[in-house]
């Protein structure tokens, strides 16, 4: 089946409307006739140009006396010859003929895709205004396009005059009602090197026309590959500009269903009763230390999301049947199922991860909140029970746990990836660098909507809350706890400073000079910690060097959790030296003997075994045991010093050298591998005896040649100065890439050995040899070295 046949049948696409300028160029034949007419009119006039162009095989002097008829067929032979920049010259229109040539392309396009019944029918248009009327009133009457009978529309960019570079883009917009979800619009433009990539395209949408909101229903492909010779570049374009057509369709669906059921949800939400309202949304977030406007945004979510899938559940069917056309494009088209725009999904993730409003909605501290504390980043990880404020501002501990956040990744394996934290940049939780931190300090940054712990300081240096409404009970009730505390530490630096200046005034230079060096000392010492007592101060406000960031999602933070309290509460245990069994289930197959002699994809022998299992993949023995009695099933002769394998996923895949193969017509068995066969030499001395008897007479000059060498033990024929026949030789692949071998020896040619594979039942082959000897080629070799 064609690939443009196959695209368009999957996705019920049965006409074409195509809306170019170039199907109100006028045929060439008619204006090259008007050309011809003009200078047959005006010869005196157009001589100089043709003299000038050249390239005429006529007298120019006497071509003004002839008859017109021969002055005609004259011209008409010339024109036939001139290239592109020779009819400018003659002021022909090169555009009007590049028109042409397009229009007579898609229009063969067109009809070949008729003629193969890949498509109905097809219509063109030269401009966006009759297009727009069929659109509106000709297509429902004539096509009645619906699931079924789908129409696509490749519209052109640049109708030629000036300021319509972009006009095809005006008529896109008409394919937003409901009564043109069946027609498919693809922009097809010659000019695409602004909008080449999904990104640029949808960013031109955005800058040049009104079609943001619904730039996914639209796409692009170069006029060049609507084409009859370009189906693969055609189809992938089309397949493309499918996928986000129902990319849109599908969110658009989604989006439907989200507005109604915001609106059935946010009906029921507004007439909630009082008594509901108090116990679910007041009493819940005072008892349990939350955020009230979170447990507003809970409960009214929880409707929504009720009610958006009870409007899914209506049209489910319509749904899944645009997703699985998404699908079954998916799967033809893998190229374009690379992410392009890593940004927009990284974006996704991270509100899906983190909620970066905890802080503008002065959330109380809690589980999974990230701070930077003296530019580093922490997690919160203690307990939620234990760092929950209650009603009365009360908790159970009074410091935080949090774990360090670093860019650079630990040299120790205790740690846990932190994906889409930072854009392009790689985070970890480290299990190891613990930090503890006062609570208190954490609860001045729920004071503030930047997140930041500081405080303001009225004139009488006194420290102030101001709209205290915009936090939860428990939280404000916390708050002042917090500045009682940070009041008397304030008063108690004031004191200290105070004393200090007032000894430094009133002692004499040694005593300022100790006073001074203390405040350096206390600075160098204790400038990094964060504890309530080393604080900052500004003109009007305290404040310490922490910034709530963000709050990790809690499900992430839970895991978090707990990979650090199996780190932090690992117990000793004596060091395990035996690996722990662990049975798995295999395939078992055979490889095919037959790929030595040329068949590389010979399908694998499939043993016939229902419950393979290996305890150990590494117990390379307890493996072959296990293979050798699978195998004993089908070659009763293999023997366990035979069998090699190898493992690929859940498949152990056994080299085809453990099935005995037998040489017809004799005893000996080989031995074939993927890339080598092994046959006793016992066999060329059966089969070939002239042949054997010069590799013993003439053993000292064939040594020498590599060819022969494979028949020598040269190791032994050392020892005992006699000649010593190999039991066994081996050939390569290669070497029987035709299925048949020769050894030559000085242009002359001794022995020719032919073989081939035939299978005689399943793992049962046997192999054929024929060994053509040459004689007198032997005898030639023999007798010329005595």
């Amino acid at each position: 089946m064609n690939i443009v046949d196959e695209l368009f049948k999957t996705n019920s696409i049965k006409f074409i409307v195509s809306v170019d300028d170039c199907y109100g160029s006028i045929e060439e034949t008619v204006e090259m006739s008007e050309l011809i007419d003009e200078i047959l009119e005006r010869t005196d006039s157009y001589l100089p140009i043709i003299g000038a162009i050249g390239k005429y095989k006529f007298n120019l002097v006497d071509f003004i006396e002839l008859p017109d008829e021969i002055k005609r067929k004259m011209i008409t032979e010339w024109l036939d010859v001139l290239d592109r920049e020779d009819i400018v010259k003659l002021a022909i229109n090169p555009d009007s003929q590049e028109l042409l040539t397009q229009k007579r392309t898609l229009l063969t396009f067109f009809d070949d895709l008729k003629t193969k019944e890949i498509i109905t029918d097809f219509k063109t248009f030269d401009s966006i205004e009759v297009a727009k009327e069929f659109l509106e009133k000709g297509i429902s009457g004539l096509w009645d396009p619906n699931e079924e009978k789908k129409v696509l529309w490749l519209i052109d960019r640049d109708f030629g005059e000036k300021g319509a570079e972009n006009k095809g883009f005006s008529l896109l917009k008409e394919f937003h009602s409901e009564e043109c979800k069946w027609n498919i619009a693809i922009l097809a433009t010659q000019k695409t090197e602004d909008i080449e990539q999904e990104v640029q395209f949808n960013d031109f949408l955005n800058r040049v026309s009104d079609l943001s909101e619904s730039k996914n229903m639209f796409w692009k492909i170069n006029k060049d590959f609507i084409d009859t010779n370009s189906n693969e570049e055609f189809a992938n374009a089309i397949s493309f500009g499918l996928k986000r057509n129902y990319t849109f369709r599908v969110t658009n669906f989604m989006i439907d269903a989200l507005k109604e059921g915001i609106e059935l949800a946010g009906n029921e939400f507004k007439n909630i009763e009082q008594s509901t309202f108090n116990n679910i949304v007041l009493n819940f977030s005072n008892d349990e230390g939350v955020s009230i406007v979170d447990t507003l945004t809970r409960v009214l979510l929880v409707l929504t999301k009720y009610d958006l899938n009870e409007k899914i559940t209506q049209k489910y069917e319509d749904l899944v049947k645009l997703i699985h056309n998404y699908e079954n494009l998916s799967t033809r088209s893998q190229g374009d199922n690379k992410i392009q725009n890593l940004s927009e999904v990284n974006r996704i993730r991270n509100l899906e991860k983190y909620n970066s409003w905890v802080n503008n909605h002065y959330y109380p501290v809690g589980f999974g909140d990230i701070f930077s504390i003296n530019s580093e980043e922490y997690l919160l990880i203690s307990q939620p029970c234990d760092i929950t404020l209650r009603a009365k501002g009360d908790r159970k501990i009074k410091n935080g746990l949090l774990l360090r956040l670093t860019n650079v990744k630990p040299k120790h394996e205790n740690f846990v990836f932190l994906n889409y934290f930072k854009k392009g940049e790689q985070y970890y939780v480290n299990l190891k660098d613990e930090f503890q931190i006062d609570l208190d300090i954490l609860d001045l940054c729920a004071l503030n909507a930047d997140g930041a712990a500081k405080i303001v300081l009225n004139g009488e240096g006194n420290f102030e809350i101001n709209e205290d409404y915009r936090y939860s009970k428990g939280l404000r009730n916390r708050l002042y706890e917090v500045l009682e505390r940070l009041k008397q530490v304030y008063d108690n630096r004031i004191s200290l400073t105070r004393t200090l200046d007032k000894l430094t005034e009133n002692g004499d230079e040694s005593v300022a000079g100790i006073i001074a060096e203390y405040k350096v000392k206390e600075q160098e010492m204790w400038g990094k910690f964060v504890t309530i007592n080393n604080f900052h101060q500004e003109k009007d406000y305290i404040y310490y060097n922490v910034q709530r960031i963000n709050r990790l999602n809690e499900f992430v933070t839970n895991s978090i959790s707990f990979e650090h309290f199996t780190v932090s509460s690992r117990i000793g245990l004596p060091g395990d030296y035996a690996k722990q069994y662990k049975l798995t289930k295999y395939n078992l197959n055979v490889n095919n003997p037959s790929e030595f002699f040329g068949e590389e994809h010979a399908p694998p022998l499939l043993l016939a075994t229902d419950d393979f299992s290996a305890q150990q993949i590494e117990d390379t023995l307890e493996i072959k045991k296990i293979i050798l009695e699978a195998i004993k099933q089908v070659a009763p002769a293999v023997q366990k010093e035979q069998i090699l394998f190898k493992k690929e996923g859940n498949t152990i895949i056994v080299d085809s050298s453990a099935l005995p193969i037998k040489i017809k017509d004799s005893e000996y068995n080989c031995v074939i591998k993927a890339d080598s066969l092994k046959i006793p030499t016992e066999i060329i001395a059966l089969k070939a005896v002239k042949f054997m008897e010069l590799l013993h007479s003439q053993s000292l000059m064939l040594t020498s040649n590599p060819l022969f060498r494979k028949f020598y033990n040269n190791e032994a024929m050392k020892r005992s100065k006699i000649v010593v026949i190999n039991e066994s030789i081996t050939f390569k692949k290669e070497d029987f890439i035709t299925g048949n071998y020769s050894f030559d020896y000085d242009g002359t040619r001794l022995l020719t050995i032919n073989a081939s594979l035939n299978k005689v039942a399943d793992f049962d082959f046997e192999l054929v040899m024929d060994f053509i000897e040459e004689v007198d080629g032997i005898e030639s070799v023999a007798s010329t070295h005595k």
